[in-house]
């Protein structure tokens, strides 16, 4: 789905955003209505009147984010649609520069590909790493969510990225070390879980516990 907060970006906020990460600005008191909501920036380029004007629909049951991706409008294989990274605290985005193995296993996953991970590789492409939080505005109740993870450095071995995840200060996956369970670099890690959420709000936790936390995608389902 689309971020549920709209962001802005181009000429008529190209001074605005030069101060915001990765260029992209969070307007957090522009809140969007489920259904249709169209959004218009307006501003002054040399004398002139600009706008610019943009098309939300918002899906009040998922939320579905693209971690460290600054593209939105991301569809899965499975037909999922992907918001641009958002909605978080700390941390950075990946793959930077020194991060460049994530690249190899991008053209091992080419050379030799593992069943399912070709058609959703640009999900797994960018990331958030490091210590760092999300805090999701939802309409209270039960929800299950779903982290993907892929790990981008082809140097490392079980035992070199170790992390822990809170869902609203209660540990829920202790320990996630990514090639201890799958074995591959070019493989995923899906991990899911159920919360409570109430106060309108769900805070994930990433708590490094060796190396860096790192997740590419969060999966938001709302429970019947």
């Amino acid at each position: 789905m689309p971020s549920p907060r709209p962001r802005e970006r181009g000429c008529v906020a190209g001074r605005l955003a030069a101060q915001c990460e990765q260029r992209t600005c969070v307007f957090k008191n522009v809140r969007l209505a489920p259904g249709k909501n169209t959004v218009v920036a307006v501003g002054n380029h040399a004398g002139s009147q600009v706008a610019d004007t943009v098309h939300w629909s918002l899906n009040t049951q998922d939320v579905n984010i693209a971690a460290g991706r600054l593209a939105t409008g991301l569809v899965t294989s499975a037909g999922a649609r992907f918001g641009s990274d958002h909605f978080f605290s700390g941390g950075r985005y990946g793959p930077a520069a020194r991060e460049a193995s994530a690249v190899d296993v991008f053209a091992q996953q080419a050379a030799a590909p593992v069943e399912g991970i070709i058609a959703d590789a640009l999900l797994y492409q960018h990331y958030r790493l490091g210590a760092f939080s999300y805090e999701i505005p939802l309409t209270n109740g039960r929800y299950e969510v779903t982290l993907g993870s892929l790990e981008p450095n082809t140097s490392y071995r079980p035992g070199d990225r170790v992390f822990n995840v809170k869902a609203n200060g209660q540990t829920v996956l202790e320990k996630v070390d990514i090639l201890a369970e799958v074995k591959d670099v070019r493989t995923p890690l899906r991990k899911s879980f159920v919360v409570d959420v109430s106060g309108g709000r769900l805070t994930l936790e990433f708590d490094p516990v060796k190396g860096e936390a790192i997740v590419s995608s969060i999966s938001i389902r709302r429970q019947k």
